[in-house]
């Protein structure tokens, strides 16, 4: 395997490990009514965490291409 493609492998290993990441913030909102947290109180602990914002704007731009929201980073990755 050349060092392209062993790079290329590497940056799909992390972007789909990012996306399957933030995905668990989807099922903590649509388990909220078991959990008894609300969806509100999820975002605010993502929003409080500077890592878990860019976590959930790579996550975002990688697996939705067009973002129609404000990023919660306050910036779009690039």
């Amino acid at each position: 395997m050349s060092s392209k493609e062993a790079i290329f492998r590497v940056e799909e290993r992390l972007t789909s490990f990012l996306v399957i990441e933030f995905h668990l913030r989807d099922s903590l909102v649509a388990d909220a009514t078991i959990t008894a947290i609300a969806p509100r109180t999820i975002d605010s602990a993502i929003r409080a965490d500077s890592t878990l914002c860019l976590l959930a704007d790579v996550a975002n731009a990688v697996n939705h291409v067009n973002l129609n929201r404000p990023p919660w980073s306050g910036s779009y990755p690039t």
